[in-house]
């Protein structure tokens, strides 16, 4: 009898935990649809700029900047766990920087 109320408590524990990971990625998805769904219109400009806003990894990807470049100009050591999602604010933030400044140089790396 003891062993099947420790294997249901554990079933529950289980059940639990796979909720709760749905719950925090489907609110992931939902959170990145609307900021998606907010900067779809500027994104369908012709000539855009380099904005704060912006992500690493979409800076990279959008104006073919290589990652050493932009890495360089914010600052960014290379981690394992990082993976180029943060905007170009938070690490003007963190790495105590001018982000106008860093915006303007990154801007002027995709004109050259």
């Amino acid at each position: 009898m003891k062993k099947k109320i420790k294997s249901d408590i554990f079933f529950y524990i289980i059940l639990i935990f796979l909720i709760f990971l749905i719950l925090l990625f489907s609110y992931r998805a939902y959170h990145n649809y609307n900021v998606l769904k907010t900067q779809r219109g500027y994104l369908k400009q012709v000539n855009i700029e380099i904005q704060p806003w912006m992500t690493v990894h979409s800076v990279e990807r959008r104006f073919n900047l290589s990652s050493e470049k932009v890495d360089k100009e914010l600052k960014i050591k290379y981690n394992i766990s990082y993976y180029g999602g943060e905007t170009i604010t938070s690490l003007c933030v963190k790495n105590h920087l001018n982000c106008t400044k860093v915006i303007e140089d990154l801007n002027n790396l995709r004109n050259q």
